[in-house]
């Protein structure tokens, strides 16, 4: 990883601080994936819109969550999940703070 993967990667792993190594490495794996994608980071001359694109992946994440809580409940009419209720919540205010568009 370069300079600025390493430091996104730390910055990500400060606020991961609490949670799993499983998820540390998938930042890990992500930014390696990125490099395949769009080649080496470098924040100083990107030029994509990182909240545009955040809010797309937010936006892309309720709708798994959603299509998950609608599967869920058509395969137990009484399935009640207050965790992806909870988590589709959470998603959308953080969604909401970062302009909520796309």
């Amino acid at each position: 990883m370069n300079i600025d993967e390493n430091e996104v990667y730390d910055t990500c792993h400060r606020a991961l601080y609490n949670h799993s190594q499983l998820m540390r490495y998938a930042i890990h794996k992500g930014l390696n994936s990125g490099v395949e994608v769009y080649g080496e980071l470098d924040i100083d001359t990107d030029r994509r819109d990182f909240l545009a694109e955040a809010g797309q992946e937010l936006r892309d994440a309720m709708i798994y969550i959603a299509c998950e809580i609608i599967k869920r409940q058509r395969s137990k009419p009484q399935y009640q999940s207050l965790y992806l209720d909870t988590l589709l919540a959470s998603i959308a205010t953080t969604w909401g703070l970062i302009g909520g568009k796309t």
